[in-house]
């Protein structure tokens, strides 16, 4: 099974948007970073400004910030989903004696303003963590959070400031819990000002059937694009893959639709058209920008980068279950369930454990770039090692929730495991955080760095 790269396939780049939340938070001093934002309803909104009066010139990454709300942000909660808006902040400004100490940023216009603001004793500072303070009414009798005090925080992803105190850059992640009579509700949802990735390829991203995505040990950045959590999928999510600059992200559904958020260009994809077999995985090329997926039968379907071969239309023994690339993205390797190793291009093949009984599948596939080997780790954390070095596992460990997927760390040569219930297990890797007892039950299916 194979299909050359296509640009006539559909394009899904769900753009769905509520009105901005209005936001006014006084902070209370910083706290350590949080592993996760708690709240009843997910929201994601990316803002681009204009160029106020008194703010630097945009970017080049603005232009991938337009209001992007791809979860449940709304001002008025009784109004479904069904625009894209794109709004501008009319006001951004930095506030301080000695050192800036005093966000505000205002966007929108009556009768639906935006605005949140940040205020400390001490400079506002990335990794910083702000407690809500006092609401912000709209003047319609709506405001987030009600008795007050509200139960909420503004974690502080990036910011900076030029040497006169002017607000350069901004991102944030704010969180509401409302009382009884708030009109809003629990909220959670992210505003941007001009911001660029600071930490392309640190920590990793966990995500979910949804689409819905996290960040850990890493400014977020991929989250502000927007992601597909509040988007009507006809199959669930099942593989993500982040673009060379980290700046950009893909991802593909079970029936081949792809979304593209960021600078991740899209190709093509195969919704709409007949499978033979659901996609189960995918993997950038890093020489041409483009991606393959893969089936579950073994067909690879090519977007912009080159056809190295394919299992569809042979005999497999158990059905394919991921795939991973080379170092210089001339070749891939695919992985069954049982093991099996599959290799094209330039992929060397290293060994398998296709003739071997496991005590669980195989579940996820990642590559080694120092080594040009491969691991690939089972639904019970055990992990197998071929032409890379075994750095540990969870194998013979009880888990909570079977292990899903696996990825590589390019800075320390080691690896992450990640389970259903979003769970993290790190191998010569930074441990960053998990999902895991964070509130609602999970669906992750993946992680990827």
């Amino acid at each position: 099974m194979h299909l050359a790269s296509r640009s006539g396939a559909w394009s899904v780049e769900v753009r769905m948007a509520r009105k901005s939340v209005v936001r006014a938070v006084r902070t209370v001093g910083v706290a350590g970073a949080l592993l996760a934002i708690a709240g009843g309803m997910n929201g994601a909104v990316a803002i681009v400004p204009a160029t106020p009066v008194g703010a630097t010139t945009p970017h080049g990454a603005l232009s991938q910030l337009t209001l992007v709300n791809t979860r449940n942000v709304v001002t008025d909660l009784t109004k479904p989903v069904t625009t894209t808006k794109t709004q501008q902040f009319h006001s951004v400004a930095a506030q301080s004696d000695t050192a800036p100490d005093h966000v505000d940023l205002e966007w929108g216009s009556a009768p639906d303003p935006g605005h949140l603001q940040v205020v400390d004793s001490t400079p506002i500072v990335a990794g910083g963590v702000y407690q809500f303070y006092q609401g912000y009414s709209d003047g319609a009798g709506g405001h987030c959070g009600s008795p007050w005090p509200m139960e909420g925080s503004v974690i502080v992803d990036q910011v900076t400031f030029s040497p006169t105190g002017t607000l350069l850059t901004f991102a944030a992640r704010v969180s509401c819990s409302g009382g009884a009579d708030s009109f809003w509700g629990s909220v959670t949802t992210t505003v941007a000002y001009d911001i660029t990735p600071t930490t392309p390829g640190s920590g990793y991203y966990l995500f979910q059937g949804t689409g819905q995505i996290t960040g850990f040990g890493n400014d977020h950045y991929l989250s502000y694009l927007g992601d597909l959590s509040n988007a009507a999928l006809n199959r669930p999510v099942v593989s993500m893959a982040t673009s060379a600059d980290g700046g950009g992200y893909w991802m593909v559904a079970g029936d081949g639709g792809v979304f593209s958020y960021g600078d991740a260009p899209f190709y093509g994809s195969m919704g709409g058209q007949q499978l033979n077999m659901p996609i189960v995985g995918m993997a950038p090329d890093g020489s041409t920008g483009g991606y393959w997926m893969v089936a579950s039968d073994g067909g690879i379907f090519s977007f912009n980068a080159p056809f190295y071969g394919s299992m569809g239309g042979r005999h497999l023994n158990m059905p394919i279950v991921g795939m991973a690339t080379t170092p210089d993205g001339r070749g891939y390797w695919l992985v069954a369930a049982d093991g099996g190793v599959f290799s094209f291009g330039d992929a060397a093949f290293h060994g398998s454990t296709g003739n071997l009984t496991l005590n669980q599948p195989i579940v996820g596939m990642a590559s080694d770039g120092a080594t040009g080997g491969y691991w690939f780790v089972a639904a019970d954390g055990g992990v197998f090692s071929f032409g890379a070095p075994f750095l540990g596992s969870m194998g013979g460990t009880p888990l909570t929730a079977p292990i899903v997927g696996m990825s590589a760390s390019a800075s320390t040569a080691g690896y992450w495991l990640t389970a259903a219930d979003g769970g993290v297990f790190a191998f010569q890797a930074p441990q960053s955080g998990g999902l895991a007892g964070q509130g609602a039950p999970r669906n992750v299916v993946g992680i990827t760095s």
